[in-house]
């Protein structure tokens, strides 16, 4: 088979591992959707630029679905309203508390759901290679695969272009398509201010990134 014919299903907080896969997947595909979440985070502003964003590319979709329950069913920082540093997870100390366990893997089986109504045989999410989320690395996402496959018997093919790559190579991606004005659009900060707040970890990532590709952050200079 070949997946490049086939649609695509591009899980999108509205960040910018997202923005570059999104931009990735409309190049692609002839069928482009997105799937947001929104799962508790004290954050709503990215679900906000997910969908400026989806609209933008002009993609077939945009579902956003409410998986709040997560607030519920785990613990984080990003769920509790408590100043997200990186500090140790109170589940495991060699884990950073803002870290969400478990949660990619739900959103896989979320935009499964998506892609197999669509009849979508990629799914792409912006996992990269500097991650903290034991649910981001490629033999878990190949195993997800793998079971998704069996679980709807449909092939499911996951695409993450920058499970081996780090912040330039994301910044890289949309300036070599002619989208790096997406990056003032698109929202990882864990803060939901007028301006990224620059310290947390998404905003760290995010600086060494633009400093890596020599480039200039557009959202900064708004």
């Amino acid at each position: 088979m070949s997946y490049e014919n086939t649609g695509a299903v591009v899980l999108f907080s509205g960040g910018q591992d997202s923005a570059a896969c999104l931009s990735i997947a409309i190049d692609t595909h002839p069928e482009v959707h997105t799937v947001g979440f929104n799962y508790g985070q004290r954050n709503v502003k990215e679900l906000e630029a997910a969908r400026k964003l989806s609209e933008i590319a002009g993609v077939k979709t945009h579902t956003e679905l409410d998986l709040s329950v997560m607030v519920q069913a785990t613990v984080s920082t990003l769920l509790t309203g408590d100043k997200v540093l990186n500090q140790p997870h109170e589940l495991d100390e060699e884990k950073p508390a803002w870290l969400v366990p478990g949660r990619n893997h739900a959103f896989l089986s979320m935009a499964a759901m998506v892609a197999y109504k669509n009849k979508c045989h990629n799914i792409y999410i912006g996992s990269f290679g500097g991650s903290a989320c034991p649910d981001n690395y490629p033999r878990t996402l190949e195993a997800i695969e793998f079971s998704l496959s069996l679980a709807f018997d449909f092939s499911f093919n996951i695409v993450a272009p920058f499970v081996h790559a780090g912040k330039k190579e994301v910044v890289e991606s949309l300036n070599e398509r002619g989208r790096l004005w997406w990056h003032e659009i698109a929202w990882s900060c864990f803060e939901g201010r007028d301006k990224p707040c620059g310290e947390c970890v998404p905003c760290e990532h995010r600086k060494h990134g633009f400093a890596e590709a020599g480039l200039v952050d557009p959202l900064l200079e708004k």
